[in-house]
């Protein structure tokens, strides 16, 4: 993924969690998936909030000239403590 277009992404993923009242503590887009670790009310529901960025994002990327396409699929984890401060600091250091 060009360095544009990730930054592109990154930075609605960000824009669009904080809207959906979900806290990103990383966010990285590489050639072919998405991380994200957010922190997220109980009320949230990980199905919905995931399509609501995808939705969201795909169409504020394509309205924005910048066309992207995103898998049906997601996969969710739950982490805390020392093993969240490691994830986060793991995906904040890829390329």
């Amino acid at each position: 993924m060009p360095t544009d277009l990730r930054g592109a992404v990154e930075a609605q993923l960000i824009t669009l969690s904080r809207r959906l009242d979900a806290e990103p503590l990383a966010v990285r887009a590489t050639a072919n998936r998405v991380m994200l670790v957010l922190r997220i009310k109980p009320s949230h529901t990980v199905a919905t909030l995931v399509a609501r960025l995808k939705s969201g994002s795909q169409e504020a990327l394509t309205d924005a000239g910048r066309g992207v396409h995103w898998g049906s699929g997601f996969a969710a984890s739950t982490v805390g403590g020392e093993e969240l401060h490691h994830l986060v600091r793991l995906i904040n250091r890829l390329d």
